[in-house]
């Protein structure tokens, strides 16, 4: 191998010896002709900004308005190490959700809508099935039916409005 390049298919044309040779493809040229490491790529595709989200609660007519982001592997760690702190007995798996929303969820603004020290009350004073959405959201895998929810809310409201 000489400088990188390796010799291949010596050939006798002619008389004279000839030799080929190619150089083989670098592990690093993707990212040198412009289309970035898998990591850029995927740094670009993240879109960390926060959304509006729109929650329907259960009574049917109130609905919740809140901004988050993506969540990101960092964020359910840290609400995981958070309510395994807090808790004082292993007998509830899912108290780091709670952590999680009352971390992620935001008002327009910007300030948490949930303190801490709310997360008894949560607990306690909230229809499961509200709060179930609410960290469905945050999770992200109720984007869908978030939106289908409020259209049909939408639809329904249009219906009973009538014409005018």
């Amino acid at each position: 191998m000489l400088f990188g390049w390796s010799l291949a298919c010596p050939r006798l044309f002619g008389g004279f010896f000839v030799a080929i040779l190619f150089k083989p493809p670098s592990i690093h040229m993707a990212s040198t002709t412009g289309f970035g490491t898998a990591l850029e790529k995927l740094k670009q595709a993240a879109n960390l900004e926060p959304i509006k989200k729109v929650v329907p609660l259960s009574d049917g007519f109130t609905e919740l308005e809140m901004y988050i982001t993506p969540l990101v592997a960092a964020e359910r760690d840290r609400a995981r190490r958070n309510a395994r702190a807090a808790s004082k007995t292993k007998d509830d798996d899912s108290d780091w959700l709670i952590y999680l929303l009352v971390s992620k969820a935001k008002n327009a603004d910007g300030s948490a809508m949930f303190a801490a020290g709310e997360i008894p009350e949560l607990k306690t004073a909230i229809r499961a099935e509200d709060l179930d959405k609410l960290i469905l959201v945050v999770l992200g895998s109720e984007d869908d039916e978030v939106e289908s929810s409020t259209k049909k809310s939408q639809t329904n409201s249009a219906k009973t409005a009538g014409p005018t």
